[in-house]
């Protein structure tokens, strides 16, 4: 073992080389954690805060173009928005992108929102912005034409972002309120096409089941934090 509370000579029994050696290893061990996704960016840091805007766009984009969607349906054309739902999609691969080209993982904290993309995170967001995207080019020949058309764009990009939140949060509460977010989400979405037989009776099923789940999930997080006295998700010790 390696003495890290070196303060000078003949503070302990460790030679120059060896302290020299055990600095290293603990640099490298530093290094690696940071590179897993358990080190913290400076705020004050010019790359950190770099960093931080495109883990935060990667969110909140998708909730914006959420509201220009909506506008932009009912004043112009639903195939405008259409078109830019797409195009809000491939700014969020441009911006996944951009986090793989640099130093990983990132994190940023705001408005109380922890945020942290690593090694876990990551397959999940690209499954998410693969999969999704899929979905809208599929179902826009259904889409097209009903009643709030830019309302179904713009409820998938909700939960594009609902989703993402999930992946990237911190603590156990903003995880159940982006759980909350995508639940509400699909909720509007299974409730869609209001004139089909079996709608009302699905939107029931679900509003139920999904209620019942999320008041058990704020039960158990609320033990959580009764047990451990914090909701933070940290490195295992």
């Amino acid at each position: 073992q390696y003495c890290f509370l070196w303060t000078g000579p003949g503070c302990c029994e460790c030679d120059e080389p060896t302290l020299k050696q055990g600095a290293q290893a603990a640099n490298r061990k530093i290094e690696l954690e940071y590179r897993l996704g358990y080190g913290r960016i400076d705020r004050g840091d010019a790359a950190g805060n770099h960093r931080e805007g495109r883990v935060s766009v990667l969110l909140f984009e998708p909730l914006v173009m959420a509201v220009v969607v909506s506008f932009a349906g009912r004043l112009l054309r639903p195939s405008i928005s259409r078109s830019l739902t797409l195009a809000a999609f491939g700014f969020e691969w441009l911006c996944f992108a951009l986090i793989l080209g640099g130093v990983l993982p990132t994190s940023a904290q705001i408005m109380g929102l922890g945020l942290r993309i690593d090694g876990l995170s990551l397959p999940f967001i690209a499954l998410t912005l693969g999969l999704l995207p899929l979905v809208l080019i599929f179902s826009a020949a259904e889409a097209r034409g009903q009643n709030g058309e830019e309302k179904y764009y713009a409820l998938m990009l909700i939960l594009t972002a609902a989703l993402i939140g999930i992946a990237c949060t911190t603590d156990l509460f903003n995880l159940w309120l982006w759980f909350e977010l995508m639940v509400t989400s699909t909720y509007f979405l299974i409730a869609f096409h209001r004139d089909h037989p079996a709608t009302f009776e699905a939107v029931f099923k679900y509003l139920v089941q999904s209620a019942l789940g999320s008041t058990l999930v704020l039960f158990g997080i609320a033990l959580m934090l009764a047990q451990s006295g914090t909701l933070a998700l940290k490195q295992p010790s």
